[in-house]
């Protein structure tokens, strides 16, 4: 198939907050996800003013197959779990990135004042401070899934992709994962990102990783989650044990009795 953008009809950026209407919209997309709709495996027609899309002709494909040839391709499956997980990658990515350089922002402007008015420049200013929680907010924000569309039922990929990806771990004690996959109401059975252990968030400057540890610990061990209500006791309890199993460079303040 041939096509074009039709900018008319507007552009739209997803993320985990996305709903599925609003997904994959250009893309092939194989795996079941009963009666929700999605905008892949189909072209829009352009009308006067805007675009029509017929969702329904797109939903609920095993493969590849009835739009194109995949002998040329590695797989027929364009997974529908794998994109999930990808757009979340991708999107969680962009915020760590956005927090590094908002901090290493934040660090040289006090060192150039700190120049100037001869201040101890081991001690982070007030406005420092402000500027690597709001920064560190957003991040906290976007690993514990805080505004994620819920699924409107439920998806099932069409390749081995789900159990491949749970496999990879790291698992705790129990043998769970932040790599669960719910698939039923969400994405992961656990909200906090598996993307914790990148080399993208290790490498953070480590007043920003200080302030996450710190707030991520008070959220978790808070009586009630009122900034993240979509997470259960039970849930940041778990959070909180998969962590501390698997996160070698953890605050010591997180393993004391």
């Amino acid at each position: 198939d041939k096509g074009y953008p039709i900018l008319k009809a507007g552009t739209h950026i997803t993320t985990d907050a996305s709903p599925f209407e609003k997904r994959w919209g250009g893309w092939y997309v194989t795996g079941i996800h009963g009666r929700t709709r999605h905008m892949g495996n189909v072209i829009a027609e352009e009308l006067e003013r805007d675009a029509a899309l017929d969702m329904e002709k797109g939903a609920n494909r095993e493969t590849v197959d009835a739009r194109v040839s995949a002998k040329k391709y590695l797989t027929k499956h364009s997974d529908i779990v794998a994109l999930m997980v990808l757009g979340h990658q991708t999107q969680i990515h962009n915020v760590i990135t956005e927090a590094n350089f908002d901090t290493q922002f934040a660090l040289r402007d006090q060192a150039v004042l700190d120049e100037a008015l001869q201040r101890d420049p081991t001690i982070l200013s007030d406005s420092t401070k402000r500027r690597i929680a709001n920064a560190g907010n957003n991040l906290l924000d976007a690993l514990l899934f805080a505004d994620e569309a819920p699924l409107g039922d439920s998806v099932r990929g069409s390749s081995a992709f789900a159990a491949v990806f749970r496999e990879r771990g790291p698992n705790d004690k129990q043998g769970r994962s932040l790599r669960a996959l719910d698939l039923k109401t969400r994405l992961f059975r656990y909200p906090f990102s598996y993307i914790i252990y990148s080399p993208q968030f290790t490498g953070l400057p480590q007043e920003m990783k200080d302030y996450v540890f710190r707030r991520l610990w008070e959220i978790l061990t808070a009586s009630r989650a009122v900034e993240y209500p979509h997470i259960t006791r039970s849930q940041r309890q778990a959070i909180r044990e998969i962590l501390i199993d698997t996160l070698p460079d953890l605050p010591e303040y997180w393993t004391e009795n």
